[in-house]
């Protein structure tokens, strides 16, 4: 009974540490890559409305419903929503201003008072704000595409990440223009580009130009003062039109993650783990085998592997897909693999 070891110790070229793989998921609830269906909740928007919308891809009646983005209006100046609080002396302190600051100090370097979007400055945006839990490490860059229904027709984007080889990158990370564009077609007219806002992938935050939008496709953005023009909520009815009339026009969207994985390649020789340490393996006082045909033939099975630290430890389990056979006259290399 001497091969009967509990543990073996990892060899020189046993472990193989800090592999880097990226994988991509989709973004959507039940693993689509797909949305096409668009909920609101009516309590939600009577707290919070005048801020946000969050978007679910069920009737929020259903247990099973959930946010997907949220979507939103900002402006520099406060223009577009009315005053928070009227009796407050400052017509300015409106929830479009609040939404402008939060995304210019949260994208933006410190110094910086506007979004520029293709060397132009503007005072107003349209947010796009993925769910972050669905978008995991971040939003992949040139694997969303987003397409709005207007009176004009139907425009779809994504962002210029196949061509652009030299992101920007300010203290919020590095974004790429949104461009017109589709996933499987690439940028539209590569040589005069139209753009309409900035992505943030790292954050999964789309910002558009309000703008921009209304010259090509003919999305209205009301920016009067002191005026509930409700931008963001007319955003978010561009946007479920569209998917809702065709399919097609569905929002496209899949997250990135940088895996970090060590290898742990467990080399089991003919002559070990051929015993169990299971007392039903054996029977009486002097440990004979239960089982008289293992006499010099004795057979294991190979279920789970354990990763002990050097205080025997149990730091990970690994189990098989099915029991390994084991006995004296077979080996085994298995290959653990730990991600991080």
């Amino acid at each position: 009974m001497s091969d009967i070891i509990t543990y073996t110790h990892f060899g020189a070229g046993d472990i193989v540490p800090n592999i880097k793989q990226v994988s991509t998921s989709p973004v959507w609830s039940n693993g689509s890559g797909s949305l096409t269906t668009f909920y609101t909740s009516s309590a939600q928007s009577a707290s919070s409305g005048d801020y946000y919308y969050d978007v679910y891809d069920q009737v929020t009646s259903s247990a099973t419903s959930e946010v997907q983005f949220a979507i939103t209006y900002g402006h520099r100046f406060g223009s577009g929503s009315t005053p928070i609080n009227d009796d407050a002396g400052d017509d300015s302190l409106t929830p479009s201003r609040a939404i402008y600051s939060q995304y210019r100090n949260f994208l933006l370097n410190k110094d910086v008072e506007q979004f520029t979007v293709n060397d132009v400055n503007i005072d107003h945006i349209l947010v796009i704000n993925f769910n972050r839990a669905r978008v995991k490490q971040k939003l992949d860059p040139d694997n969303w595409e987003l397409t709005i229904r207007t009176s004009e027709g139907h425009h779809t984007f994504i962002d210029d990440s196949t061509v652009n080889t030299s992101p920007s990158i300010t203290e919020g990370g590095t974004y790429y223009n949104i461009v017109s564009g589709s996933i499987t077609n690439g940028v539209y007219n590569t040589t005069d580009v139209n753009y309409y806002g900035l992505v943030w992938p790292e954050h999964s935050v789309l910002i558009f130009d309000p703008d921009a939008l209304a010259d090509t496709p003919g999305l209205i953005v009301d920016s009067s003062s002191d005026v509930n023009a409700d931008n963001h909520g007319n955003f978010y009815r561009a946007i479920s039109a569209s998917a809702t009339e065709d399919s097609d026009f569905a929002f496209k969207a899949r997250n990135e993650e940088e895996i970090r994985s060590t290898y742990y390649f467990t080399r089991i020789k003919n002559g070990d783990y051929n015993f169990s340490t299971n007392p039903s393996f054996y029977t009486g006082s002097l440990g004979k085998l239960r089982n008289t045909d293992m006499v010099n033939d004795s057979q294991t099975y190979i279920t789970t592997v354990g990763l002990y630290n050097d205080d025997n430890e149990l730091l990970a389990i690994a189990k098989m897909s099915k029991a390994l056979k084991k006995n004296f006259h077979r080996e085994a290399l298995l290959r653990l693999k730990l991600d991080f």
